[in-house]
């Protein structure tokens, strides 16, 4: 994907180049031709400046060799010609009149030829400010290609990162999946017997023919819910009695001991520590609203000291 965008961006920028010499050449080619044309007119100009200067030339030449042409030209009133010189003075006056007419026609066609090379150098700036307005312009295209370019090459790596992303969830939701079968696979029911020969019917998690952790219901009545170890209610767990009385805590090789809560059915409970299934240590008792009935420490099941 980057080697694309990198040879579209090329692309783009060759075309652009292509395009901005042509029209320069154009230009350029029209300018020359404008210098060109002005250059012969001038030259025309200074061949008829030559052409005066040779009338003039003339005229003076003609002064010297006709006196009588001389006094005419500057006192017409009082000075008479032969034929001869009326014929001098009005081939004279002819060709002076020539050049004079051409020396004007060439002044107007230089005038309007200037005219117009200032109208088409106008025109070519015009064209060149054009060039440059759309230079910058395209320059600042390119410059906004190259953020788009960046952000595409910034969202391709964040692609590139989701896709591993995805492919490391997809391999944990894969060992994930391997662990429920093998948890799932390892939950089943079991029938024991205890120390005491009690029946328990057992439903739950299950390693090597032992329960794990799981509920156990008692054939004399009542339910353990936690953990078990070599088939005996070992580590957290929730006992229920079939009067309605029920323990919440730690149990030790099947009894309560540790730190654990008794729920009386009358409302009242205990909380404090437990050895062998009786209060030893410092406990607190209260009633069913909650308030404390007695506090200290207790040994034997029994109250020692507040």
């Amino acid at each position: 994907m980057m080697i694309f965008l990198a040879m579209h961006r090329f692309l783009r920028i060759a075309l652009f180049t292509t395009v901005l010499l042509a029209f320069s050449a154009v230009i350029y080619y029209k300018f020359y031709n404008y210098n060109r044309d002005l250059q012969t007119a001038e030259q025309q100009l200074s061949i008829q400046q030559e052409l005066n200067t040779l009338l003039i030339n003339k005229l003076d030449q003609l002064f010297e060799d006709s006196p009588d042409f001389k006094q005419l030209f500057f006192q017409s009133d009082s000075v008479e010609l032969d034929s001869a010189g009326y014929a001098s003075l009005h081939k004279a006056l002819k060709r002076m009149a020539e050049f004079r007419d051409a020396y004007d026609l060439q002044a107007s066609e230089i005038v309007s030829f200037r005219t117009q090379t200032r109208v088409q150098t106008e025109q070519i700036n015009k064209h060149e400010e054009r060039i440059r307005h759309l230079t910058n312009h395209l320059t600042q295209r390119d410059d906004s290609m190259m953020v788009l370019d960046d952000l595409l090459a910034q969202r391709s790596l964040q692609v590139e990162y989701l896709t591993l992303q995805n492919d490391q969830l997809t391999d944990k939701l894969e060992d994930l999946a391997v662990e429920y079968d093998r948890v799932v696979s390892s939950y089943g029911r079991l029938e024991f017997e205890t120390d005491n020969q009690t029946v328990v019917d057992f439903f739950g998690r299950i390693d090597d023919e032992k329960p794990v952790y799981g509920v156990g219901f008692f054939a004399n009545g009542g339910h353990y819910i936690g953990e078990w170890k070599n088939f005996q209610r070992h580590g957290q767990g929730q006992h229920y009695w079939k009067n309605g009385d029920y323990y919440i805590g730690e149990f030790v090789h099947n009894v309560r001991e540790g730190e654990g809560t008794y729920f009386f059915v009358s409302g009242e409970k205990y909380k404090g520590q437990w050895v062998s299934d009786l209060r030893e240590g410092y406990g607190v008792l209260k009633d069913k609203k909650d308030s404390t009935l007695v506090e200290g420490t207790w040994s034997n099941n029994k109250l020692l000291s507040r």
